[in-house]
């Protein structure tokens, strides 16, 4: 039996709270698979809150307020922790993901993957939206970050396990890009389910359009520039293939107790680079003051 944890971001979505529960259920029960739904509630106004409490006695839910700042990606990392089995579910609380794609999302794992991307095949929303998030997967996801798959989709499947060897750097929105990334730089495996990306029936979109995109761009570049961690094995896999690490997707095993700076692994460590930066730029400058100092000195002999 399958079991899993869905986390679901909430902003005033009390319109949508009892159709995306009654949905995700329906889905899973018909495949036997064991849930729980990890509301994290992110300073709503309305109903919502109440909406969700009234229905935990029916399902099986559990309801948290925000603890950190406001933002969708803030609201997953905390609904991580919160989750007790070994799959993990992110979905938007909009119902524009399909619920019912999720039991095929699980089977995928099940046979393999480690993360399954819910592709937005069609999508059902306006041309502007379309045409900038069109743009974005091609610039930021294939041609700077090489991915084949819809990024920043607000549902993915994936086990449990990447979240408890990664960390993750929250801005509002941007979250999605930097798992993959590290999951990827992990060793772990990403396929692609189609779905239908549908309009928003009930309630407000939650997200700036232009602000997102500007905040999504900006962290993409960072990521594409910043050092890849080494990510340790995690603690099933050194049962079963010693200790080790994973570096950009390849996995290195050593067989001993040193942490990686302990290690000869990487030639030189950032203060080491610097200290030969420094040393460069130095002796450069002492290359120049000598080359400046010999032609004067033979201009004066003539």
């Amino acid at each position: 039996m399958q079991e899993l944890s869905i986390i679901i971001p909430t902003w005033n979505e009390e319109e949508n709270i009892t159709k995306i529960v009654e949905r995700i259920h329906a889905a899973l029960s018909s495949h036997i698979i064991t849930y729980q739904i990890i509301f994290i509630d992110d300073y709503s106004t309305d109903r919502t809150t109440d909406v969700i409490e009234n229905l935990m006695s029916v399902y099986p839910i559990e309801l948290f307020l925000k603890e950190g700042n406001k933002g969708k990606a803030q609201s997953l990392i905390e609904g991580f922790a919160h989750a007790k089995y070994d799959l993990l579910c992110m979905i938007d609380g909009d119902l524009q993901y399909p619920p019912e794609a999720i039991p095929e999302m699980v089977k995928l794992i099940k046979n393999g993957v480690d993360v399954v991307v819910a592709n937005r095949k069609e999508k059902q929303t306006t041309m502007i939206r379309t045409y900038i998030s069109n743009c974005y997967s091609l610039l930021f996801n294939k041609l700077i970050h090489n991915f084949d798959c819809d990024v920043q989709s607000g549902l993915k499947v994936f086990r449990r396990e990447i979240i408890e060897r990664i960390h993750l750097q929250s801005g509002q929105w941007a979250i999605d890009l930097e798992l993959l990334i590290k999951a990827k730089n992990a060793g772990y495996k990403i396929v692609n389910y189609d779905i239908i990306f549908a309009k928003r029936d009930n309630g407000k979109t939650k997200i700036n359009l232009f602000k997102a995109s500007w905040e999504i761009g900006v962290n993409a570049l960072l990521l594409k520039f910043r050092q890849a961690e080494v990510i340790p094995f995690h603690p099933k896999r050194e049962i079963t293939h010693g200790k080790g690490f994973h570096y950009k997707g390849k996995s290195f095993i050593h067989h001993s107790r040193l942490t990686i700076n302990e290690m000869a692994f990487f030639r030189l460590d950032s203060k080491q680079k610097l200290i030969l930066i420094c040393m460069s730029i130095l002796f450069a400058f002492s290359l120049c003051i000598f080359h400046c100092l010999l032609r004067f000195c033979n201009s004066h002999q003539l």
